[in-house]
Order: structure tokens, then C-alpha cells, then sequence
């Protein structure tokens, strides 16, 4: 019976030996959880409304159908490479210009969100209650970001932790500036209704002198834009004058002066844009 009981012992010992994960494989989980979770993060910032892996897919097909166009028309190894590597750097092109356009709309829609909060403040002290109606008056992208504050609080949680969530999901200093100081003020015990005031002045004088700066930047910018015009013009010209130019175009000497000039075009695009607009650093 002894000898019985101890086999039977051993023997569940080791089944959970074999069954019990390994420490490697533990730590690799936990770092690919962590990976994850930075992707997810970054993919809220950027306004996208995709999973980790569904994003890792479409980079994947952004990445290689550039490249299978390139060897269906039988071009060299380099200039598909370049072309997949190009469809990629337009889509994290496209992916920030959408995210500075989303941003852009919210922060319009945030002084009307406060007027709307500073209203409902004056008849209702409960600021959550306050916030559901405001955010009940506004229109998307900035409502969905105040249901998304709304549903964690009424899940139990804090509602500066939601703040503090809704201001890691956006790249808006602006945004951050303003729930940051309303924190602030309610844990204080500030007088909201003033502070809700300040905030909207703060709002419209930003407004004013980034449009101040923006007039005095749309010289240079339409310069930018008529030098961008430039080999596109150029290359219709000469294709008019010279016949064979378009054949040359497409040689392999023609495709690497292409590639040049393409990425010469970008890196010029990206400099003048960043001379001309001003952006915020975001705090961290």
C-alpha cells in the first residue's frame, strides 16, 4: 500500500513537472504580452481603431504587395524592395497626417465640450454627471473618447485614472494640458466653473495666434508647394522635347535616378513641412 501511494506520488509529480510551463517560456510570453501592449498603446494614439495583430497583418500586406506588383512587371530586386519599403513610409505617412487631422477636430471640439460642462455645472455640482451630458452634445471623434471615460467609471474606476487613460490615448498636448490642470482643480477642490472659464479663454487666445502663425507661414508654404511642382513639370517638358526620354526613364540606370529623385522628393517634403509648421512637443 506504502509502495502504492508513493508510485501514484511520483507520478502526479511528475505530471505537473511536464504540464507546469518553463520559466523561458513564461518570460517570452510575458515580453510578447508586453509588445503587445506597446502596439495597442500606440495604436490608440494614432486613432486607428485596430489590434495589435490585426495592424501587424496589414503592415505585412502593405509591405509585400508593392513587392509582388514590382516581380509580376519584372523589375529589378532593388526597385521592388524600394517600392515595398516606399508603401510602408507612405502609410505611417498617411497613418500620422490622419492622427494630426483627428487631433485637430478634437481639440475644436473640446471648447465647445467645455462650454457644454461649464453650462451643466452651474444646475449640477456631480461632475460625472455633468461630463455625461456633455459629452451627450458633442459629435465624434472627442464623444467616443468621453463614452470610453464614461464606461470605465461606471466599471469602478477612478475618474482621474479614466482621465489619465483618455490623455495616453491621444497625442494632443492641448488635450492633455486642459484634463490635466480639470485633475488638478477637482482634487483641490478648486472652483470648476472658474477654472472651466480660464481654460476657454486659454482655448480661443491658441486659436488666435495659431492662426496668427499660420498666415505668416502660407508664404513659405505655397513656395514649398510650387518647388515640389518642379521635377513633375520638368519631366513632362522634356518628355515633350525628347521622345526617347521616357524610354530612358524606364531603364535600369533611369530606375535608379528615379529612386533617387524619389527619395530626394520626400526628404524635401519632410524638411519644408517641418520649417513651415509648428507643432507642441508632448509631455511625457
Amino acid at each position: 500500500m506504502a509502495c502504492a501511494l508513493y508510485v501514484i506520488g511520483k507520478k502526479k509529480s511528475i505530471l505537473d513537472k511536464i504540464n507546469r510551463p518553463s520559466s523561458y517560456a513564461s518570460s517570452r510570453t510575458k515580453k510578447d504580452a508586453r509588445g503587445t501592449r506597446k502596439i495597442d498603446e500606440w495604436l490608440n494614439r494614432q486613432n486607428l481603431g485596430l489590434h495589435a495583430r490585426e495592424f501587424l497583418v496589414l503592415l505585412l500586406v502593405i509591405g509585400t504587395l508593392p513587392m509582388l506588383v514590382g516581380f509580376l512587371f519584372r523589375l529589378p530586386p532593388v526597385l521592388c524592395l524600394g517600392l515595398s519599403m516606399a508603401g510602408v513610409s507612405f502609410f505611417f505617412i498617411w497613418v500620422r497626417f490622419k492622427n494630426n487631422k483627428d487631433n485637430a477636430k478634437k481639440e475644436e471640439q473640446m471648447e465647445q465640450f467645455l462650454l457644454d460642462l461649464n453650462a451643466n455645472l452651474y444646475s449640477n455640482p456631480n461632475v460625472i454627471n455633468c461630463i455625461i451630458k456633455a459629452a451627450q452634445q458633442i459629435d465624434h471623434p472627442l464623444k467616443r473618447e468621453f463614452e470610453m471615460v464614461i464606461d470605465e467609471n461606471r466599471r469602478g474606476v477612478l475618474l482621474n485614472d479614466c482621465l489619465r487613460h483618455m490623455i495616453h490615448r491621444n497625442n494632443s498636448p492641448l488635450i492633455e494640458t486642459v484634463l490635466l490642470g480639470f485633475m488638478a482643480a477637482n482634487d483641490k477642490g478648486a472652483d470648476l466653473i472658474r477654472f472651466l472659464d480660464s481654460q476657454i479663454a486659454y482655448m480661443r487666445e491658441k486659436r488666435s495666434l495659431r492662426n496668427y502663425i499660420h498666415i505668416l507661414s502660407s508664404g513659405p508654404r505655397y513656395t514649398s508647394y510650387l518647388i515640389m511642382l518642379i521635377p513633375v513639370a520638368s519631366i513632362f517638358v522634356l518628355s515633350l522635347i525628347n521622345r526617347n526620354f521616357i524610354q530612358i526613364l524606364f531603364s535600369d540606370i533611369g530606375f535608379a535616378v528615379m529612386a533617387y529623385a524619389a527619395i530626394s522628393y520626400l526628404a524635401g517634403i519632410f524638411l519644408i513641412n517641418k520649417i513651415v509648421n509648428i507643432h507642441e512637443k508632448r509631455r511625457h
